[in-house]
């Protein structure tokens, strides 16, 4: 962040613990799908645990701890599992485009909470993605 600690300080727990998780589960797919479980990070892995491993970190219902979201992943992955399995209680996901390290190297340092995300993700948004959209996924959190 530009004011380094001090503005660091006035993050919300809802950034300061959902973009770990993003990472996460970057860095984790990506080790996994090296050691030969290409599916892995995809809502095609299954194992029998239940959230947030089964498939993946792609099925994570909206009653989860809110500190805790998955709203990062949702915006890089191209999968909405809403759709996928006709349940409301899982994120709204049509938006897509985004990578952990654009959004970590444009617009991450200017984010305290979710509307400067949302407006951060609405002032950087790739190509075909749009205002309502994004407005839809926020609103799940």
């Amino acid at each position: 962040m530009n004011g380094e600690l001090i503005q660091y300080a006035q993050v919300n727990t809802f950034i300061a613990e959902s973009w770990p998780v993003g990472v996460e589960w970057y860095l984790t797919s990506m080790e996994y799908r090296s050691r030969g479980i290409p599916n892995y990070g995809t809502e095609t892995y299954k194992i029998s645990a239940s959230y947030p491993l089964d498939r993946a970190y792609q099925y994570w219902p909206l009653n989860s701890p809110k500190e805790y979201s998955s709203v990062f992943i949702n915006l890089c992955d191209n999968f909405n599992e809403n759709v996928q399995w006709i349940n409301s209680s899982l994120p709204n996901d049509q938006v897509t485009g985004y990578t952990l390290a654009g959004i970590e190297s444009s617009f991450l340092k200017h984010v305290y909470g979710q509307g400067s995300l949302r407006d951060q993700l609405k002032n950087n948004k790739p190509t075909g993605i749009t205002d309502a959209q994004i407005d839809q996924l926020m609103n799940n959190y």
